[in-house]
């Protein structure tokens, strides 16, 4: 069974009838559970080849869909949530954009799939997703999941949780990691761990695949 990376994807443009129509697919898809999958929403996009080619996972669905488009300063945009096989799978997602929109509807997205150390955020200017950091610790029956736009706040609050430690700001992410764990014990028997991760900006894969509409 394959791990499931978790994705939040805005949909951005100045334009608000291009969002309305992506929001009225994917809801679509939310609406009947045979056919909610990232494969049904591309053939409802009239890509076909693209839902039945390699790019697309079918285990790919929707989890989540923002009830309207709304409206910012720059023009409009709209919130999905998906749930993808192992990676965030956003080439497909990515190239119908291109394809039925041309352009001028954009998308940022930020994923996680903690089991394969997947941390992904494409919004490099943080419009839309500010995380930058993610701590998830369980220690003594205590932890969660905290989340950090910048390194400085990450390590006052590593500093606050774990003050033994005793971290500097120019530590890097590794070393801070390794010191934690040293300096409290932290034992797979008791059920303890510590993931310090950063989001990473991601690759982009550019694809070709024959015009839909060809025979």
């Amino acid at each position: 069974m394959a791990n499931y990376c978790s994705n939040s994807i805005v949909f951005y443009s100045k334009r608000k009838k291009p969002l309305e129509e992506i929001r009225q697919l994917v809801s679509k898809c939310l609406g009947d559970r045979k056919l909610n999958s990232i494969k049904q929403f591309l053939k409802f996009c009239g890509l076909p080849k693209v839902a039945n080619g390699e790019y697309c996972d079918g285990r790919d669905y929707f989890a989540n869909c923002d009830a309207n488009v709304e409206k910012d300063t720059a023009g409009y945009y709209l919130r999905v949530d998906t749930e993808s096989a192992w990676n965030p799978n956003m080439t497909v997602l990515e190239y119908m954009l291109k394809e039925k929109y041309n352009g001028t509807v954009k998308m940022v997205y930020q994923s996680e799939e903690p089991g394969c150390e997947i941390y992904i955020n494409t919004d490099k200017l943080g419009i839309y997703f500010t995380d930058r950091y993610v701590v998830d610790y369980s220690y003594q029956g205590n932890g969660d999941t905290y989340y950090f736009t910048w390194w400085k706040e990450a390590v006052e609050f590593l500093n606050t949780t774990f003050p033994k430690s005793h971290l500097g700001y120019e530590e890097d992410l590794e070393k801070a990691s390794k010191k934690i764990i040293k300096t409290y014990n932290f034992s797979d028997k008791a059920g303890d761990y510590f993931n310090f991760n950063k989001f990473e900006s991601g690759e982009r894969i550019a694809i070709k695949i024959k015009d839909d509409k060809e025979d």
